[in-house]
């Protein structure tokens, strides 16, 4: 719904996914060559897409409605054996902004994506449910920040 498809496997690209956590910048690149060398060794042919790395600062272009550019990570797509997986890699720094931090949290993306691509309009309709989307939203995204600087 939120990508204006019926089919959600044309909608996603990311339905195959690792994430990964790791303690530093030079420990993800050492990953992603490793990777890169490993599939070579193997005789796997292996292409990497849509390479991002903001870990070490530098911003990239938000990619889904609700996310943040702000959000550090080493994010690329490889393509291998008839699929597509999406590799998202993070420092310990990086995964507890993802988990925690104010504007970008995890929690939040999700909220804002589903409000702010019009998703919840679709399923609870004005004239139907006369809910106010706006401030829901909102409620929510407060009740997520309270969670996680609470808790």
């Amino acid at each position: 719904m939120r990508k204006g498809e019926e089919n959600p496997a044309v909608a996603v690209d990311d339905e195959l996914g690792l994430m990964a956590v790791l303690d530093s910048a030079v420990d993800v690149k050492i990953f992603h060559r490793h990777l890169t060398q490993s599939a070579i060794k193997a005789d796997s042919f292996m292409t990497l897409e849509e390479v991002s790395d903001t870990l070490t600062g530098g911003m990239r272009p938000p990619g889904n409605i609700g996310s943040s550019s702000l959000t550090p990570m080493f994010k690329f797509f490889a393509r291998m054996g008839g699929m597509r997986v999406e590799f998202i890699v993070h420092t310990n720094k990086s995964y507890l902004n993802y988990m925690y931090q104010r504007d970008i949290s995890h929690d939040e993306y999700e909220v804002k994506r589903i409000f702010d691509s019009g998703v919840a309009d679709l399923l609870f309709p004005q004239n139907i449910y006369a809910l106010d989307m706006k401030q829901i939203r909102n409620e929510l995204i407060c009740w997520f920040r309270k969670r996680n600087e609470e808790s």
